[in-house]
């Protein structure tokens, strides 16, 4: 019948469709339903709940940074100042190994990444906000692991004990750290 055909065909796109109350604004007019600190907030809770309840993955990080460090400054206990090259070759490798330490999280990051892409594909919050929240919980792991193998390793090797010498070797391991946890 030609009126059931006129019901089955539309003649206005959806961005003609007017929102005329303010329920129908405000759960149809923006991409997402919350504001993006709402979003923020609730996936910034739900991220810290995925890593603390994730005690084998802290805790190994954490015990890693204490062996490692007490070997790597066995080999290299007090090197005098006349040994540079030694000393350049344990900061290279402090270096590298602070960066490839993020490799215990490649498990755990995939199977985070095909949650993420669903949760992100159904719109659920905005992919900016999963990034700054994971950015923000795996802060604190980097900082105390980091923390932990400078503060073992750098007086047993025999580096300048001051603070500001400190302050500049940890630091530069800290963004060694994040960048490589970053990949």
């Amino acid at each position: 019948s030609p009126l059931y055909d006129a019901s089955q065909t539309t003649t206005t796109l959806p961005d003609a469709v007017a929102l005329k109350t303010p329920f129908s604004r405000s759960q149809y007019s923006a991409a997402f339903p919350r504001s993006l600190h709402g979003h923020f907030k609730s996936v910034l809770h739900r991220q810290a709940m995925v890593t603390v309840r994730n005690k084998v993955f802290v805790m190994t990080r954490v015990f890693s940074a204490v062996i490692t460090s007490v070997i790597l400054g066995s080999v290299w206990y007090q090197l005098p100042k006349e040994k540079g090259f030694e000393k350049l070759g344990m900061l290279l490798f402090s270096i590298l190994h602070i960066s490839f330490s993020n490799f215990s999280e490649l498990t755990f990051s995939v199977e985070q990444k095909y949650v993420a892409y669903k949760q992100l594909d159904m719109k659920m919050f905005p992919a900016l906000t999963y990034m700054a929240a994971w950015g923000i919980v795996h802060l604190p792991i980097a900082i105390v692991e980091t923390a932990i193998f400078s503060l073992v390793l750098y007086p047993m090797v025999g580096l300048v004990l001051t603070a500001g010498n400190w302050i500049f070797f940890y630091f530069n391991l800290l963004l060694a750290n994040i960048a490589m946890a970053s990949f």
